[in-house]
């Protein structure tokens, strides 16, 4: 109809996906958007899609060093919700750039269809590049695919804002015992560095609740805390990549007994032969678990493998 607007739909099968909501709502439908782009520096959008809170999140699956993403992530990620988003993102040549990303949504996730508890979420992303964009939007891919010849910095942090949320991670999780909300809060900090081959990234993210437990329901608690993770690279030529990645989860004191240990450390390294991009490519991965001053004794090893087919 017109190249001012643009759609974007994103359907998911997994198993994941095929798992009824706690409201009983399906959870098939990933994206449905649409943006109006009245020119390149502005977009908005309604309807549901990724909050832009953190670098993780935000990158697609289908561009990471690993077969997956961090614990830190998992436990801390926004996912998707459905609302109104916007982005700025002027283009100022070799020199300092910005973007600054927001959005006002439903707070409940995905496919929930409604807030019913009558809360929104609020959400603010800030991104600084000092010395010049990343070639080919390299702040989205994992690793340095373009050899930058130039040093590239990614500084970004965000912060939202869950007014009443009724799930146990603000957008995802478990319903609140008893239709008890709580207001959560998340903080995110993301570090990208890239040069000839060379990345290397910094998250570090946490949220807040100031009450995250449920007196009526002891199994019930909502996971106030931070995590740290560090990666890094190397790329080469040959278009072979060697990756090292540490993540660690910080429980707050109140919610330790029921998280089960005081700090879980993640150690992963991993080998991926890209063949066309992240589009054809081949992975292997190896992560040694450790949880201090768990109930149970836990140190583990996880080997995954997989080939990545983008279509």
């Amino acid at each position: 109809y017109s190249p001012k607007l643009v759609y974007s739909v994103q359907l998911g099968f997994t198993g994941y996906d095929a798992e009824t909501l706690p409201n009983g709502s399906t959870n098939i439908v990933r994206d449905a958007i649409v943006y109006y782009v009245p020119n390149a520096a502005w977009n908005i959008g309604f309807g549901q899609t990724k909050i832009k809170a953190n670098r993780a999140r935000i990158n697609s699956s289908s561009a990471l060093q690993f077969v997956d993403r961090s614990i830190v992530n998992s436990e801390f990620n926004l996912d998707r919700d459905f609302g109104l988003f916007g982005e700025y993102n002027p283009l100022r040549g070799e020199g300092f750039n910005l973007s600054a990303k927001a959005s006002v949504t439903l707070g409940e996730g995905r496919n929930w269809g409604s807030s019913s508890g009558g809360g929104l979420a609020y959400t603010g992303r800030v991104e600084l590049y000092p010395l010049g964009r990343f070639a080919a939007k390299g702040d989205l891919l994992e690793g340095d695919f373009d050899h930058e010849e130039r040093v590239r910095i990614l500084l970004a942090g965000a912060y939202s804002y869950n007014h009443k949320a009724a799930r146990l991670s603000g957008q995802r999780g478990a319903l609140m015992p008893d239709g008890a909300t709580r207001n959560i809060g998340s903080y995110f900090v993301d570090f990208i560095l890239k040069y000839r081959g060379f990345a290397f990234y910094t998250d570090f993210m946490g949220r807040t609740s100031g009450d995250p437990l449920f007196d009526t329901d002891r199994n019930a608690f909502i996971y106030d805390g931070c995590g740290l993770n560090v990666q890094t690279s190397y790329l080469f030529g040959s278009k072979w990549e060697v990756a090292l990645r540490n993540s660690t989860l910080f429980p707050d004191a109140e919610v330790r007994p029921y998280a089960g240990y005081e700090r879980w450390n993640q150690t992963s390294v991993a080998v991926t032969r890209y063949i066309i991009g992240h589009s054809l490519k081949v992975q292997a991965d190896a992560s040694y678990n450790y949880r201090s001053r768990s109930a149970a004794d836990y140190n583990r090893w996880e080997i995954r493998f997989q080939l990545e087919l983008g279509l």
